[in-house]
């Protein structure tokens, strides 16, 4: 899986939109030309291309935030590989490489969704890693965008890029803890890998918004009519990390904002840090936590609440 860091700049990313068209076979496009579907493209972003559809979602996941956090405990974390491997027939895939990895995130998948069954039947598969003093939180940040029209997207199509000329399609990424002062945030861009994407509540753009999907990126991709982006170098998405070590006991509100292809996009998610001994389980499963509050500086390395989009260009 091929990555690629950026940290959070002042730069404006280009909007370049590409689009998704469910259902139908596949248009052959494999005699159009680079420069013939880059003019195309042009042409669509044009505001004066009435015959153009386009659309985006942007996806915030803080699924990986807990409700609460009890420092001074232990922390525990869900090796889902060997969860896969040891319950779900990760090893058993077969086919093709791009059928034994859906087969091999299928498994992974399933092993996460048990977490919680292996962490009352004796914590298996789950490995302790800190004395409880600190929080990690992991993030995934992804954008679906999509054209249709009547020149060379006939058939719609979908992407998931994130890179441009410039750098990151991602810009001005940031972190607050209250809403009010926010912080730097790096980011790494991944390809490569399938994953489930999910567009954060509030966060859909442009006219053609029936057309955008949520599930599999693998999947999604197959169903445009351009055969050339279903290849692992489409399944894009972004990871950042924040980790805080000096947290006071309170409530507080984890927010991340940015631009995304042109688009603004912010998510929300509260936690609470307590003192006290427990076992910090990753993510849930009605266990008490450990770790520490996010409001002293973190350094960097998901739950899609409290989404609304933050003022800039569409």
């Amino acid at each position: 899986m091929k990555s690629t860091i950026f940290t959070s700049t002042n730069f404006k990313a280009a909007l370049v939109v590409i689009a998704l068209f469910m259902g139908g076979c596949k248009d052959n496009f494999e005699n159009v030309s680079d420069s013939v579907e880059a003019n195309a493209l042009a042409t669509i972003e044009s505001a004066d291309d009435k015959n153009a559809i386009t659309a985006q979602s942007i996806m915030i996941d803080l699924s990986d935030v807990e409700e609460e956090y009890v420092l001074g405990g232990e922390r525990y974390e869900f090796d889902e590989v060997t969860a896969a491997i040891a319950e779900h027939g990760y090893d058993n895939c077969t086919g093709t490489p791009e059928e034994i990895e859906a087969c091999q995130n299928k498994a992974k998948q399933a092993a996460k969704k048990d977490r919680c069954e292996y962490w009352n039947d004796g914590k298996r598969f789950w490995n302790l890693v800190s004395g409880g003093s600190e929080i990690k939180i992991d993030l995934t940040l992804a954008a679906q965008s999509f054209v249709i029209n009547n020149t060379v997207h006939t058939r719609g199509k979908f992407s998931f890029d994130l890179e441009s000329e410039d750098g990151s399609r991602i810009t001005d990424l940031e972190y607050s803890l209250d809403g009010i002062n926010f912080m730097p945030l790096a980011h790494t861009i991944e390809k490569g890998e399938d994953f489930d994407y999910t567009a954060s509540e509030g966060l859909t753009f442009g006219r053609g918004q029936d057309y955008l999907l949520n599930g599999s990126v693998r999947e999604i991709l197959e169903k445009d009519g351009f055969d050339k982006n279903d290849t692992p170098e489409h399944f894009v998405k972004a990871t950042a990390a924040l980790l805080f070590t000096s947290l006071a006991e309170g409530e507080y509100t984890l927010t991340i904002r940015g631009n995304f292809k042109g688009n603004p996009g912010i998510a929300s998610r509260n936690f609470k840090v307590k003192k006290g001994a427990g076992a910090n389980v990753t993510p849930g499963c009605n266990q008490n936590k450990t770790g520490q509050n996010p409001s002293s500086s973190p350094q960097q390395g998901g739950g899609q609440t409290n989404t609304q989009p933050v003022k800039g260009k569409k």
